[in-house]
Parts: structure tokens; C-alpha cells; sequence
């Protein structure tokens, strides 16, 4: 387990597992966008699209997480503490393909939704539910993308 820079209160698992979220979320949209702009040869339009789309929606879900957080934590967030997260992440990325890293991060972001949610059942509200159901469902539709482009 990673130990987060963000200082939370020990009783309240639930806004660390949402900062874990946020800082994968975060180093995500990091690597989709960088790929976005690296790729190239034949299918080059279809997966510069592609990755535009991607980090596009992940941007729209650490917002939405990141104003949960502050919203219902009162937490404090600054953007070096996020790029020290973010760090965190890149130096377990042992691959140089962007797709690989890519489809790392988002298994990943999905296993790690899958905690949060199973671990802070009494914690959770439905919106914050709801919210993270909806990040694993268009992060799902990435891994297949991800997989598929990467076959063909």
C-alpha cells in the first residue's frame, strides 16, 4: 500500500481511498494525453481520437472527484501535493509502451474503485455511489478500447 502525501484523519478511510482515486484519476489523464499526442502511423487519426476522448472524460472524473472531496472533507488539495502523487504512480509503470502504461493505470483505477466501495460501504452516500459507478463504467469502455487497439 502507498502511503498518501495528503494528511487525512485515520478514522475516515473513505476520503483517503477518494484521494487514491483522485491521484490515479489524475496520473491517468497524465498518460492519455501524452499518448494522444505520441501516436502516429496508419491509424493515426482514429487513435489520436481515441486517446483525445479518454483523457477527455477522465479529466470530466477527477473534477467530479476532486469537488466531492473538497466538498465533503473540507480537504485542502494544491497542485504539488497532486503532482507528488501522481509521481508516486509513474515510478510503479515499468513499461515504456503508452498503451501498457495506459492500460495499467486504468486496471488499476477500476481495482481500486472496487476497494474503495467494498471497504467504505457504511461511508458511502449515494452519490458518491453512484459517482464512482459511473467512472468504472466509462473506464471499462477505456480497457476494451485499449485492448483493441492494441490487438490491432
Amino acid at each position: 500500500r502507498t502511503t498518501m502525501v495528503i494528511q487525512v484523519q485515520e478514522d475516515n478511510i473513505l476520503e483517503k481511498m477518494l484521494l487514491g482515486i483522485l491521484s490515479i484519476l489524475r496520473t491517468l489523464h497524465w498518460e492519455l494525453h501524452t499518448t494522444h499526442w505520441i501516436v502516429n502511423g496508419h491509424s493515426f487519426y482514429s487513435e489520436h481520437q481515441m486517446f483525445s476522448e479518454m483523457y477527455l472524460a477522465t479529466e470530466k472524473h477527477y473534477d467530479m472527484i476532486a469537488e466531492r472531496i473538497i466538498g465533503t472533507f473540507e480537504t485542502q488539495l494544491n497542485s504539488l501535493q497532486m503532482m507528488k502523487m501522481a509521481h508516486h504512480w509513474l515510478k510503479t509503470l515499468s513499461c515504456e509502451c503508452p498503451y501498457e502504461r495506459a492500460l495499467t493505470l486504468e486496471t488499476l483505477l477500476l481495482k481500486t474503485i472496487k476497494e474503495c466501495v467494498a471497504i467504505c460501504e457504511t461511508q458511502m452516500t449515494p452519490g458518491i455511489d453512484n459517482l464512482l459507478g459511473e467512472i468504472s463504467d466509462e473506464h471499462e469502455k477505456h480497457i476494451y478500447f485499449l485492448n483493441q487497439t492494441k490487438i490491432g
